[in-house]
């Protein structure tokens, strides 16, 4: 049972789970597609920080990128503030605020597909997808 000021109270096991060891909820972001260079910035606890993104790199490799921007700054670190990358979601027990992405490759929502599709759309779908893989499988081999 939480007692103030703790926010959740799980006996304090694993961070991450929902409640970390210092009794506060879990916040952060979830990252889709590919970076194709830019920024992504944001707010923890009120502190601003921003991490560049590189064409071709992955985006677990951007969210490794993101958790020690958090782990490294004295503000957060002063706040007992920590960060883990579960895939391609940041966890951390610090309240995250205004996310900006200024990268095209790169979104916070899951891309949606269209659920009912006739023959034709179904033929501009598969094109695209074979387009799509044919553009990453030559960026890839260069």
């Amino acid at each position: 049972m939480p007692q103030p000021p703790e926010e959740c109270d799980d006996g304090n096991q694993v961070n991450s789970d929902g409640c970390w060891s210092n009794c506060r909820e879990d916040d952060g972001f979830e990252l889709y597609g590919l970076p194709l260079g830019g920024e992504v910035s944001f707010e923890v606890e009120g502190t601003p920080l921003s991490v560049e993104t590189q064409d071709g790199a992955s985006v677990a490799s951007l969210m490794l990128a993101i958790v020690s921007a958090i782990q490294s700054d004295p503000q957060l670190q002063a706040l007992g503030v920590d960060a883990l990358r579960i895939g391609n979601r940041l966890a951390t027990n610090g309240q995250v605020a205004n996310v900006q992405i200024a990268d095209p490759g790169l979104t916070l929502t899951l891309p949606r597909f269209v659920p009912a599709l006739g023959p034709g759309g179904l033929l501009a779908l598969a094109a695209g997808i074979g387009l799509a893989a044919g553009i990453v499988g030559r960026r890839h081999s260069a």
